[in-house]
């Protein structure tokens, strides 16, 4: 081989060996463009291609934690917790302690009730002196039926976010638990002030009056209840009905069990209540019809066959009134004792 040969092969090497000394400052800065192009894909909506930006970014450069947490957060906008999971936890494996890898995996646990793991991550935030994580921990806490360590978490929750209705609120719905209504209808008030315009708080508020007895009170929370767009199903016309009937509202109360019925025209209570106030107010054809529905549900009920014997007297059959009385009463002594 000739010298300039040589020479020429000598040069290719250490050109190449030069370029091979420099890769690893290439890959870096070609990870971080790459991220940088991830991070513009994801604020466009464009997550695919964001992904995408952000495995080619991790392929370059394995310890490069944040574009581990925005593939994590692709992965949860996506669905796929399991793979979300995977990232926030290597990307802690690279940077143990990193406060938005524990968020991610204390929330990804707490979405897939995994509690304890939830709980587990959002403790170890809070022993790093993070504060914020109390709704979280309480969430956990009353999810796993520890309703003292729950109380205690929520409250602190409500001071630590004062403008989020939702600490109150699971405080309010834990003390309606354990029949606290008093303490309910406070939690209730506060979450209020905070999200006036949520329909759901008004009638749960309303139903903690009800339990109180304090119906002229219940009738208003479900009625704002209503106005802000709560879900008039049948449970909503049967309690605003019952309430209307203990202030002796007694068209309005009737009215609102029919709605019931019309939803849900195999429920007992409903059927019950209905037939019941229609024979009290003298609407004797109308109760016949509803004690008729109800024994057709329960043909055994011999309280129901003897209302509807003294519904037939008050319309005017006694002879019918009278069998059907006597019916029910050689079905059940009891009867004639509840009358």
């Amino acid at each position: 081989m000739t010298p300039p040969r040589i020479l020429c092969l000598l040069m290719i090497g250490f050109v190449s060996f030069t370029k091979t000394m420099a890769a690893p400052g290439d890959h870096e800065a070609k990870a971080r463009q790459l991220y940088k192009e991830g991070l513009a894909f994801r604020s466009s909506g464009q997550l695919q291609a964001a992904a995408t930006r952000f495995s080619a970014a991790i392929n370059l450069s394995q310890s490069f934690t944040d574009a581990y947490l925005q593939l994590a957060d692709i992965y949860r906008i996506q669905q796929q917790p399991g793979k979300a999971f995977v990232q926030y936890e290597t990307a802690l494996r690279y940077q143990p302690g990193h406060i938005g890898a524990l968020r991610g995996l204390a929330a990804v646990a707490y979405e897939q009730q995994d509690y304890e793991k939830a709980l587990t991550y959002a403790l170890r935030l809070r022993q790093q002196g993070i504060s914020g994580e109390s709704l979280l921990i309480g969430q956990c806490y009353q999810a796993l039926n520890d309703d003292s360590a729950a109380l205690d978490a929520l409250m602190v929750a409500c001071a630590e976010m004062p403008a989020n209705s939702e600490p109150p609120y699971l405080l309010a719905q834990l003390c309606a638990n354990n029949e606290n209504y008093s303490a309910s209808i406070r939690y209730y008030q506060q979450a209020i002030r905070v999200d006036s315009n949520r329909s759901q708080l008004h009638y749960e508020l309303g139903m903690m009056y009800f339990n109180l007895g304090d119906y002229a009170r219940a009738i208003h929370s479900f009625e704002r209840a209503a106005s802000l767009g709560q879900a008039l199903n049948a449970d909503y016309h049967y309690n605003l009905g019952v309430a209307c009937l203990k202030l002796e509202q007694t068209s309005k109360g009737i009215a609102q069990l029919k709605a019931a019925l019309d939803q849900r025209p195999r429920d007992i209570p409903t059927l019950y209540t209905l037939a019941h106030t229609l024979y009290n107010t003298q609407d004797f054809k109308e109760a016949i019809v509803q004690w008729n529905l109800l024994l057709s549900l329960q043909p055994n009920n011999a309280f129901a066959l003897f209302m509807l014997g003294k519904s037939y007297m008050g319309a005017g059959d006694t002879a019918k009134g009278n069998a059907l009385c006597d019916k029910a009463l050689s079905m059940n002594s009891g009867v004639s004792g509840t009358m």
